[in-house]
């Protein structure tokens, strides 16, 4: 059985804590819980969007993560690198990067391996 113990969740108001408060959970069984109303949360932005026609135009370090199927640190480090553009905002100085941006980076990418094969410079 895998021990969630150490998963920390942030519960909306309606879970009975405010925003920005923190929960451990005391057994899988409220992990499962805090996962599955996370997950929630996330498929109604989702829907929002989509329904909407729109798509967000920032994205966060977590959603370039998921998209490049990297790390939330290797992601940092290609923003920290200065290799993919982003910038800080609020208080905390959150990155983000412009979803036109991040696509460019994709096809900057696809050309500079084309270069590498012509070249015979694959790694």
């Amino acid at each position: 059985m895998t021990n969630h113990s150490h998963i920390i969740a942030e519960f909306s108001s309606r879970g009975g804590l405010s925003t920005g408060q923190f929960f451990l959970p005391r057994d899988s069984c409220d992990a499962t819980r805090v996962l599955h109303r996370k997950n929630e949360h996330l498929a109604r932005t989702d829907e929002k969007w989509h329904d909407s026609g729109m798509s967000p135009r920032f994205l966060t370090l977590t959603d370039v993560a998921e998209i490049l199927n990297l790390t939330p640190s290797a992601a940092r480090s290609l923003v920290n690198s200065g290799e993919l553009p982003a910038i800080q905002v609020g208080g905390k100085k959150a990155w983000r990067i412009e979803d036109t941006v991040l696509e460019q980076y994709i096809q900057d990418q696809y050309a500079a391996t084309r270069e590498r094969v012509k070249s015979a410079q694959l790694d």
